[in-house]
């Protein structure tokens, strides 16, 4: 003899497999997107994903400018004294003080990724507010990370849907390099959502997949 689990209890069934089925998704997505091929060391995912959440930028973006800028190496300084994992500007770090009301970070705490991350996301998103009116934003946010906002300035399109040309070699291959390793790490983070999609079907129990308004079935004790 079959019998059928009450609405009530189907519902918290239904609910308690698909909790603990999706937490475990989530985290394998994310272990998975961050860390395919070999794009760039994952050593401060953490910390990218949740610094662009609260300035609300996509952290893949953020990744791939880091990729740029220093190769993922804290330490590294630039050839005009750019510090850290972000490549920070002396000029950037002081606006970033001054818009949040703190004092400049010693140039030892810059190099602490932490805070150097958080300027740095800081500073782009500002950038990215200041064109949000202009098609290509992310162009000119970048534009401006690299040469400063004087400069991007003189290569604003002038239809706000038009094209941004950047006129300076260094900064449009810079611009060039970030935008096609962000498309990197999007489509591989695509194909990983595929894949756990399908994992997460797989591994869904099949009482918790009956169509709404169906009684799952199971056996009798």
């Amino acid at each position: 003899m079959e019998k059928t689990i009450p609405k009530r209890k189907r519902r918290s069934f239904m609910k308690t497999n698909h909790r603990g089925i999706r937490h475990f998704i989530a985290a394998a997505f994310m272990v998975i997107m961050f860390s395919m091929q070999g794009l760039a060391s994952d050593a401060y995912d953490m910390l990218i994903g949740e610094v662009s959440s609260r300035h609300s930028i996509d952290p893949l973006l953020i990744k791939a400018l880091i990729r740029k800028e220093s190769k993922f190496d804290p330490n590294a300084v630039g050839r005009h004294g750019e510090i850290g994992l972000m490549q920070l500007k002396l000029g950037a770090v002081q606006d970033w003080a001054n818009a949040n009301g703190l004092q400049i970070p010693s140039r030892e705490e810059l190099f602490l990724p932490a805070t150097n991350i958080e300027i740095g996301v800081w500073y782009l998103a500002q950038a990215l507010s200041s064109w949000k009116e202009y098609r290509q934003r992310h162009v000119l946010a970048l534009c401006q990370y690299n040469a400063g906002r004087s400069k991007t300035k003189e290569w604003l399109p002038s239809r706000k849907n038009g094209e941004v040309e950047i006129k300076q070699d260094g900064t449009r291959t810079y611009v060039s390099d970030i935008l096609d390793c962000y498309s990197q790490y999007k489509e591989a983070g695509a194909r990983v959502r595929s894949e756990t999609a399908s994992l997460e079907t797989a591994l869904t129990p099949a009482d918790a997949r009956t169509k709404e308004g169906e009684e799952p079935i199971i056996p009798s004790a």
